[in-house]
């Protein structure tokens, strides 16, 4: 399944869910999967799984946009970037 096929799949979610409980309305995309899967695997597996997972180079600073490391987690990458 394509990107594009999963954000209309995504899309047509979003609009039962908002139809059926218009209070909260949610906003659902493939962009928001791909921040969980590397959240959960930053938590679960570590910094460097998830580097690994997301396809940065080693010592990219994008991976911070997907994930909430803990403190220990982001000394350990920035000793490891300039290792």
């Amino acid at each position: 399944m394509s990107r594009q096929q999963l954000d209309r799949v995504l899309k047509q979610i979003q609009a039962e869910v908002n139809a059926k409980y218009p209070g909260e309305p949610i906003s659902l995309h493939s962009h928001l999967l791909r921040h969980t899967s590397l959240e959960r695997t930053c938590e679960k597996r570590g910094l460097p799984a998830a580097k690994r997972k997301a396809g940065h180079a080693e010592n990219s600073k994008h991976i911070w946009r997907y994930v909430s490391p803990s403190d220990d987690e982001m000394q350990q990458a920035e000793e490891e970037d300039f290792a």
